[in-house]
């Protein structure tokens, strides 16, 4: 099943800051345990929107690879974006439940973000990878 879930930047090591309007949107198959169902993801994808505070958002979609570090993450590909987006999403290895964590870690500069899991519900039936405003429209409801 499809869920929507909302990511917000919190405090976390060597990061003091809580900047809850910075955070990533995404539709997502979750397996009854609460982690990502990455078998389905290959038949409807990851569609994400990047919130920023100092930055319209970004859409595009989840591509999963190596993180550089030995295990997996998912990296966004956003659409007419001029360069590679360098954020690689840890979402394998936990539960995406409220008010669990996950990290993100920038490829370039190798700097860890922690974001928490902030709202998980049900995703309603739309297309299987979003336009950006049907992802909007998908969030919202």
């Amino acid at each position: 099943m499809r869920h929507v879930i909302v990511l917000a930047r919190t405090r976390g090591p060597g990061d003091p800051e809580c900047r809850p309007a910075d955070g990533y949107d995404f539709v997502a198959p979750l397996r009854s345990d609460g982690r990502l169902d990455v078998a389905a993801t290959q038949d409807v994808g990851l569609a994400v929107r990047r919130l920023s505070p100092d930055h319209p958002a970004r859409y595009g979609h989840l591509v999963r690879g190596p993180d550089g570090s030995g295990g997996t993450a998912w990296r966004p590909v956003y659409v007419g974006a001029a360069e590679p987006a360098t954020a690689r999403l840890r979402l394998d290895d936990r539960p995406l439940v409220e008010g669990e964590t996950v990290f993100v870690r920038d490829a370039a500069s190798h700097e860890c973000g922690t974001y928490r899991v902030a709202r998980v519900r049900e995703s309603r039936p739309s297309d299987p990878v979003p336009r950006s405003s049907s992802l909007d429209e998908e969030i919202a409801r």
